[in-house]
């Protein structure tokens, strides 16, 4: 099963504070990946995800890019030309994502790396359960922030000692 990085925003505060239990409604997860969907059906993606911007880009790009390109090329290149809006759409989707997001105002707190949504969401709100949600608070409010990756960067493995090397420098002191 692949990997997927995930980007978690959380909206920014406005006013009053949401009570804790309505947090975790706000947070949004954007998958970072090349989008399927983006490649077969461009437009209609950028309208699921209200992109709105993006898609009045799209149209006038591609309007222009379905004008010019039978000028360019003829024959079979063409139906390869026609692809590439889409292409770019599907390649874009999460950048597209992100920078909505950060325009409406969301802040970025964190990655996670897990191989579907409901595991990128079990992982995150376990790790902020862990880290204590009650004690630490950021300085936006009552919104809590990740533990740091590593809390002791010498730890490896439960034991204290440096990681083995991994390449052609040996640490000192070894054969």
């Amino acid at each position: 099963m692949a990997m997927t990085s995930w980007t978690v925003f959380q909206p920014a505060p406005a006013g009053e504070q949401p009570d804790r239990s309505e947090w975790p409604d706000g947070v949004v997860f954007v998958r970072e990946r090349f989008s399927r969907a983006g490649l077969v059906l461009g437009p209609l993606v950028l309208l699921w995800h209200r992109l709105w911007i993006a898609f009045a880009g799209y149209v006038v790009l591609a309007g222009a890019w379905f004008v010019l390109v039978p000028h360019i090329a003829s024959g079979w290149p063409v139906a390869f030309l026609d692809l590439l809006p889409h292409l770019l759409v599907g390649h874009l989707l999460a950048d597209l994502r992100r920078w909505t997001l950060r325009r409406a105002g969301y802040q970025e707190i964190g990655t996670v790396v897990a191989p579907d949504l409901p595991a990128a969401e079990r992982r995150f709100f376990e790790a902020w359960l862990a880290s204590g949600a009650g004690q630490s608070t950021d300085t936006v409010g009552s919104r809590p922030t990740l533990p740091p990756a590593a809390a002791n960067p010498r730890s490896f493995a439960g034991r204290d000692v440096a990681p083995p090397v991994l390449g052609l420098f040996p640490e000192a002191g070894r054969p």
